[in-house]
């Protein structure tokens, strides 16, 4: 009767449990030895590697911010964004809304430029129509002013008003509903008085109380900017009409300021540890490391494989070796350049949905992009566990086939299980490409087993 493999299971080694252990120890210790090695080489290329790791984030965070702007731009020019600030965010621009108080600009610019004269004087201080609640009752107000015998804040004003100005006053009084001209006229007249720095001197204003700031503003008046003197006067106007004047305001303007996307401190990841740096440049030397010598690594590992294998099928080890280190490393690339990018925009897209502005840590992104990148790399080994175990006789092609269900419900949950993020995009992302490979180890096993000897004597 012919002998099989499986009546020799033993044949030719003679290694006994323990010598199985010693070749353990042996093999992890130069596995170990290699990671040294690598860690030592990855340690000068630690800082490249740090700054290209985080592409990925700072790419998904600058397109972040790039759709937000662009929707802002769209609800502001009614579903259209200007050419040229379209241009401006596809070139690698953002932008963000700023609000500054003109007169203040203005002034800045007249100090620096104290040679144009056009400069000088400017200010967006204004009265309106928005300004005076009650115009009728103001005006009211001015006109019996005017026919006071005693002198008041209220008559000074009147005083320094021009002819038209008072025929506009007056106007304003004896309509039943002011001409919104006439209104305008009046806003102007006194608007115009905010930026003299005679508008009331010290005797005009005896009685009425003032606040320091008021006070200060007519004992010097001439010490004043344009701006200031405007708010101060019109501070003043307030305390003589209360109710008929709005409080003063500084007018606002909304600009647009442009700045490169790799400059906005939004999209820079941020330590918030002081040892996070130092371990973020380990662990990355660590990766940078594994990268390097892990076909050394992987040929550790399978060598020690091969001590339990038959003689004749030690061999396949060396068949083994590259198809591991090619899959691990087509996993771990499919993570960084294929899953990450929808992964990353998925989770950013409920920062947008929620409101929250997203500040990523560097510890936290480090950790998911070293353990998806590997958990990748593991799941794709699966043809080759497949193959292997197969060859130990401990599953048939048969029974890979009939309880396909069965291992892709398992692959779900494995791929749930060792990625980092618990979202259904990277579960997806890497389940998939496992059950494709599931069914290529099915072919694999069954192409294997063709050429797999029956028997040494033939049956």
């Amino acid at each position: 009767m012919a002998q099989t493999h499986e009546d020799d299971l033993f044949r030719g080694s003679s290694m006994t449990f323990g010598e199985h252990l010693e070749e353990l120890r042996k093999r992890l210790f130069r596995a170990a030895m290699w990671l040294a090695l690598g860690v030592i080489v990855g340690l000068a290329f630690g800082q490249k590697v740090v700054n290209w790791i985080q592409t990925p984030l700072t790419q998904a965070l600058k397109d972040y911010y790039r759709d937000i702007r662009l929707a802002q731009l769209r609800a502001e020019f009614d579903g259209t964004v200007p050419s040229d600030q379209d241009e401006l965010l596809k070139g690698g621009y953002l932008s963000e809304p700023f609000y500054v108080e003109p007169s203040r600009v203005i002034g800045a610019v007249a100090d620096a430029y104290p040679d144009q004269p056009k400069l000088s004087g400017l200010s967006t201080l204004r009265l309106s129509k928005a300004d005076l609640p009650d115009a009728k009752q103001l005006a009211a107000a001015l006109v019996a002013a005017a026919a006071d015998t005693k002198p008041s804040p209220a008559q000074h004003i009147w005083k320094q008003l021009s002819p038209a100005e008072q025929a506009a006053a007056a106007a304003v009084s004896n309509a039943e509903t002011p001409k919104p001209a006439d209104v305008d006229r009046l806003a102007v007249a006194l608007d115009r008085l905010l930026g003299r720095p005679d508008f009331y001197d010290q005797a005009a204003v005896a009685g009425v109380s003032l606040s320091e700031d008021g006070s200060k503003a007519l004992a010097e008046p001439e010490k004043l900017s344009i701006d200031e003197l405007h708010r101060r006067n019109w501070q003043a106007l307030c305390f003589v009409w209360p109710d008929l004047i709005a409080k003063p305001h500084t007018d606002l303007v909304s600009i647009t300021v442009w700045h490169k996307a790799a400059d906005d401190q939004h999209v820079k990841l941020i330590a918030t540890g002081t040892t996070d740096p130092f371990v973020i440049y380990v662990k990355v030397s660590l990766l940078v490391g594994f990268i390097l010598v892990s076909p050394m690594i992987f040929r550790e590992l399978w060598l020690f494989v091969a001590a339990g294998l038959y003689p004749h099928e030690r061999r396949y080890v060396y068949t083994f070796l590259p198809f591991s280190i090619g899959l691990f490393l087509a996993g771990a690339m499919m993570a960084f350049f294929v899953a990450f990018p929808p992964v990353l925009k998925f989770l950013l897209s409920f920062n947008e949905f929620l409101g929250i502005a997203p500040e990523p840590r560097i510890s936290e992104w480090l950790t998911f992009v070293l353990f998806l990148p590997l958990a990748f790399g593991i799941g794709f080994q699966l043809p080759l566990v497949m193959l292997f175990v197969h060859r130990l006789g401990l599953v048939s092609v048969h029974t890979y086939l009939v309880q396909w269900r069965v291992a892709v419900l398992v692959i779900l949950v494995t791929a749930t299980l060792l990625c980092p993020s618990p979202d259904l995009y990277s579960m997806l992302l890497m389940a998939g490409p496992m059950v494709v490979l599931y069914f290529g180890g099915i072919a694999l096993c069954h192409y294997s087993a063709k050429r797999r000897p029956q028997a040494l004597g033939g049956e």
